[in-house]
């Protein structure tokens, strides 16, 4: 690697990283309740989905959490395309 090419690298990467975590944190979060409400299902199903391995939520700790672009994804039928 060039020393020029590093150079503009080190200056650019500061704000490529911070576009990348801005991405993450604007990222919507739903609970288990309002992932079953936003698929019209009940807890015990989502439940069974995660079991089955059909629709797996992130965890944090105790909870479990799903993205928008994961129930999106699920909405649309294409769950061979899930984001875990």
């Amino acid at each position: 690697m060039s020393k020029t090419f590093a150079v503009e690298l080190e200056k650019v990467l500061p704000y490529v990283l911070s576009a990348v975590k801005s991405s993450i944190n604007e990222q919507k979060l739903y609970t288990r309740k309002e992932a079953a409400e936003k698929l019209n299902v009940s807890l015990t199903t989502l439940h069974n989905w995660k079991v089955q391995g059909i629709l797996v939520p992130m965890q944090s700790g105790r909870k479990c959490l799903y993205t928008a672009e994961q129930l999106d994804t699920f909405l649309n039928g294409r769950t061979d395309e899930l984001p875990y």
